[in-house]
């Protein structure tokens, strides 16, 4: 149980402090910052502004507002993230035989606020996927001298533990020391909020930070606290944004250690990780780039611009000297000079061409990247060879699952230990989805040698869940500028970047000619 130490409100000196990062937070973030304006979608991406639309030299603000705001995202990166952490969840989370039966009671609510183990799992790994790394924390509700309460009237009063998901956006530091052989996490801030009312019917957010420290135990220390160890909380507030922090409450925790675990997808150090689908984040950033700059180059180029030669200024300016050349059907304009011309300035639109070619191939490699995690890691070569190495195969999405059935096995078993009672959770995630791994492998590879259509290729992904539902071939196709059966003829996009010498330089355009009088 946590046991109440007080619960006035207490002014802390110096306390701006608890808000700063810690540095293995400090080091994530840069990873974090992209990823929540992908997000955002194309209003999280314009508003990032030059961040990941540069600004061309000479631009004026007017300008490069109106070509951000003709800027739309293909979501590749969200969307492939909701897609790969649905994959687990194509049935639900079950505890195998021999978990405690009070689990299967839990699994039912495992926050106290109606979230089942199979929401709560989707929701971590989700988190997860997205973040490279994801937490949750165990603890028990506040009862009313709940010191003073035995553990069978705990339980009758329906005294249980709850589990609460933790983002590591919300993490501010973590820190483990190392003791008799182990690290220990010691200290750990975390950002909450809490909702207060306003008024009649209005609202307030409220800022808190909840800070975990523990004591590590010292054999040799005179007093008992001392020799055991001891693990506190405190909670801090701040009602006003500009006030100091200020203490609200304050504990013991009462099984001696902080209930915090995390699940990694890619880590990095202690308690950091890194995005496990960052270069396809990256990838993303510069398809908005380029669909960007296809997107007002058409623009552009479809407004073609008026030219002349032996036009004199009086010939287009009234008395007043503003400009009275009006284009439209039923004018006639007639100029002193009779070798006069006027006419028309038309984009080749070559570069076009090119630029279509960059953004396909970018949604192509995309495609590919937001498939690997279902992928085998090394290539098949034969059955012998498929079973030597069979444990190096595995689909990164299998060790993803795998760690999250530990992850929350600890999470329920931790939850046990606050009631003294044994421990044992089993968890089972769906992870048959290998099989269509491969298929979806044999697919690209059809598509590569051009065996199938595109069209096909699109259909059969959809009907393996690969792609939602919803995709539509047709309007993909629109999105690259062309129909479906040009699209589908087109040569393999090459990237130039990679391989200039694959894609022939675009030619000239010829020098402008005058247009009809």
């Amino acid at each position: 149980m946590t046991l109440v130490l007080g619960g006035r409100s207490t002014p802390i000196a110096g306390a701006n402090a608890l808000d700063g990062w810690g540095l293995s937070r400090a080091r994530m973030e840069r990873n974090w910052e992209p990823l929540r304006a992908l997000h955002g979608g194309t209003f999280g991406m314009r508003d990032a502004e030059t961040t990941y639309l540069p600004k061309e030299s000479e631009e004026s603000d007017a300008m490069y507002d109106l070509r951000r705001n003709r800027s739309f995202l293909f979501p590749a990166y969200p969307d492939t993230i909701r897609h790969l952490a649905s994959k687990p969840f194509q049935r639900e989370v079950h505890l195998k035989e021999g978990s405690p039966a009070v689990h299967e009671v839990w699994s039912a609510d495992l926050d106290l606020e109606g979230t089942s183990l199979t929401e709560f799992a989707f929701r971590g790994f989700e988190c997860g996927l997205d973040r490279g790394l994801v937490h949750a924390l165990t603890d028990v509700p506040r009862l009313q001298g709940s010191d003073r309460f035995t553990r069978q009237q705990e339980s009758e009063a329906g005294f249980r533990p709850y589990a609460t998901l933790v983002s590591p956006d919300n993490v501010l530091a973590a820190r483990k020391t190392r003791h008799a052989g182990v690290d220990v996490l010691t200290h750990l801030r975390i950002r909450e909020t809490r909702l207060a009312p306003m008024g009649a019917y209005g609202e307030v957010e409220i800022p808190r930070i909840r800070v975990y420290n523990r004591r590590l135990s010292n054999p040799r220390a005179r007093s008992a606290v001392g020799r055991r160890g001891e693990t506190t909380f405190e909670v801090f507030e701040r009602p006003d944004q500009n006030g100091e922090w200020v203490r609200v409450d304050r504990g013991i925790i009462s099984v001696n250690r902080i209930p915090f675990h995390t699940l990694y997808f890619d880590r990095t150090g202690e308690m950091q990780g890194k995005p496990p689908l960052m270069e396809l984040a990256q990838l993303n950033i510069q398809h908005w780039q380029k669909s960007s700059d296809l997107s007002n180059l058409s623009h552009t180029t479809s407004l073609p611009m008026l030219w002349g030669a032996g036009w004199s200024a009086e010939d287009v300016t009234d008395e007043a000297g503003q400009m009275r050349l009006v284009l439209g059907p039923g004018r006639v304009w007639l100029a002193r000079d009779p070798e006069a011309k006027l006419g028309f300035i038309e984009h080749s639109g070559s570069a076009l061409g090119l630029l279509r070619l960059m953004v396909q191939d970018l949604e192509l490699r995309m495609a590919d990247m937001a498939m690997q995690p279902l992928l085998e890691t090394v290539p098949r070569r034969s059955a012998t060879e498929a079973a030597i190495v069979a444990s190096n195969q595995a689909p990164d999405m299998i060790y993803w699952v795998r760690n999250l059935e530990n992850w929350l096995a600890s999470i329920l078993d931790d939850m046990s230990l606050w009631m003294n009672q044994e421990p044992g959770a089993i968890v089972d995630v769906f992870s048959e989805f290998a099989a269509l791994s491969r298929q979806a492998e044999e697919l690209r590879e059809a598509r590569r040698r051009k065996d199938i259509s595109l069209r096909t290729y699109w259909e059969e992904l959809i009907r393996r869940g690969i792609l939602t539902e919803s995709f539509d071939p047709q309007e993909e196709a629109n999105r690259m500028g062309m129909s479906l059966e040009d699209l589908d003829k087109a040569a393999p996009a090459v990237d130039p970047a990679v391989d200039p010498a694959a894609v022939p330089p675009p030619q000239s355009p010829p020098p402008p000619q005058p247009g009809a009088e």
